[in-house]
């Protein structure tokens, strides 16, 4: 069985267990393994986003070791991959490459939807630059605000909310991919691998 290390996926203290359920759902075949940043930083700016890098690094350190076969960021904001394919045998895949490239497949025109807030952009950007389709983004919305970022933690969280699909959010994520629909973009792209359970119905 293929082994696929998730960097930066975060374990459930709650539950106590690693990768989302519907995600290994998805592919019965593959031992899906959760390897956590060790990183206490949430990447608000540059300094926590470099943190995270360093993190996530040590993270595909440990997940090669224990003998994973690829390794996939499990971050739109792909911290420290360049770093994990310079340092390590095997494959590693970025989310937020991945997403990118096949939101613009054909050149089309695409438009980002992100449940963080605007100040959070910088992480967005940098991988539209790196991956060569800044050109191809008609925009970014947020839904995100500071104010959720204030509440980030804890069962009541934001982050908690984002997770479960909270109905209030999934209403502006849809009304965001609707937007940008309307000012041309051909494809949309979710900002952040936690974004899934907001975009069903």
């Amino acid at each position: 069985m293929t082994s696929i290390g998730l960097i930066g996926t975060a374990v459930n203290p709650l539950l106590r267990g690693g990768p989302a359920p519907e995600l290994a759902a998805l592919f019965p075949d593959v031992s899906l393994n959760a390897f956590p940043s060790r990183v206490p930083a949430f990447p608000y700016t540059p300094l926590e986003q470099a943190m995270q890098a360093l993190g996530h690094a040590e993270a595909a350190l440990r997940a090669a070791e224990a003998g994973c076969d690829a390794l996939v960021i499990d971050s739109v904001g792909d911290y420290g991959l360049a770093a994990m394919r310079a340092m390590l045998p095997v494959p590693a895949i970025g989310s937020g490459e991945a997403g990118l490239a096949e939101a613009a497949e054909g050149g089309r025109s695409l438009g980002i939807v992100t449940v963080w807030p605007q100040s959070m952009n910088f992480i967005l950007y940098e991988r539209l630059q790196a991956c060569g389709v800044l050109g191809l983004c008609t925009g970014i919305v947020n839904i995100g605000s500071e104010a959720d970022t204030a509440s980030l933690a804890g069962p009541d969280g934001y982050l908690a909310q984002v997770r479960a699909g909270q109905q209030d959010i999934r209403a502006r994520v849809q009304a965001a991919i609707a937007r940008l629909a309307a000012q041309g973009a051909a494809a949309v792209m979710l900002g952040c691998t936690e974004d899934c359970p907001v975009c069903v119905a």
